[in-house]
């Protein structure tokens, strides 16, 4: 995590206290993930995979593409537009005069059917299977391609979702009922003057920052937000913070 925000939370006085803790390498590291957004790549990945599988439809024959092999390619048209509507719908969708973004509906659904899909870590191991879909479509020069890319990604999702995934549960270590949940809420800044008692994510991440001392980078803020938007339409509610705090997930 950037030490500067360690310090600006109150945690600790400055960076100094805490470089010793990690070499230049990680520092490094820790770097390049503030700098990449999941999101952008999502987006990119997405667009590959429906790049790639309307060139194996279209143009499978010259590459000896069978018909199990063109039903795949389906397949991976259906999963770009997957990825795009999880991770690359803030880049896609603007909302319209009401507000409501075209695939705000659709992903709401989506989260009701799949939501292991937005959880951070099931995230990854989608993106995994997609990766091993391609892989077996070898030698196909295409697939190959986008295999290498969607295998980064999913490497990166993973380790984004993994340390999403462990902030989550220290977040949801801090209530042991709905009443201290609640207790905590409304003192979060616009919460309770927000028509339907609603926070941003922006006021999200100063809320766990400043009250409970868990801190998200944005990429992990960008996946914790996902995970408790029931609905996601930008907002998360008070019944959505408590239907996630009782979920085993």
């Amino acid at each position: 995590m950037p030490y500067d925000r360690i310090a600006d939370s109150g945690i600790i006085d400055d960076e100094s206290d805490v470089a010793p803790t990690q070499s230049w390498l990680q520092k490094q590291v820790q770097m390049v993930k503030n700098k990449i957004s999941l999101q952008l790549l999502g987006f990119i990945a997405g667009a590959l995979l429906i790049f790639d599988g309307v060139v194996g439809i279209f143009f499978g024959s010259a590459f000896g593409l069978d018909a199990v092999h063109v039903l795949l390619e389906m397949v991976m048209v259906f999963a770009g537009f997957v990825v795009l509507m999880i991770e690359g719908a803030d880049k896609l969708c603007t909302p319209d005069d009401e507000g409501v973004a075209w695939c705000q509906l659709y992903r709401g659904k989506l989260f009701h059917f799949a939501r292991f899909l937005f959880v951070p870590i099931g995230r990854g191991y989608f993106y995994l299977y997609i990766s091993v879909m391609l892989l077996a479509q070898y030698p196909d020069p295409v697939d190959l391609g986008v295999f290498f890319y969607m295998f980064f990604f999913t490497i990166f999702c993973l380790n984004v979702g993994y340390q999403t995934q462990r902030k989550l549960y220290e977040l949801k270590c801090e209530f042991d009922c709905t009443e201290d949940l609640n207790s905590a809420l409304v003192k979060t800044e616009g919460f309770v003057e927000n028509e339907g008692r609603m926070i941003t994510k922006v006021q999200f991440e100063k809320w766990a920052r400043e009250q409970l001392s868990v801190i998200f980078e944005r990429n992990e803020l960008d996946a914790a937000f996902l995970t408790i938007d029931a609905d996601q339409d930008g907002f998360i509610s008070f019944n959505e913070m408590e239907e996630w705090w009782g979920h085993d997930i």
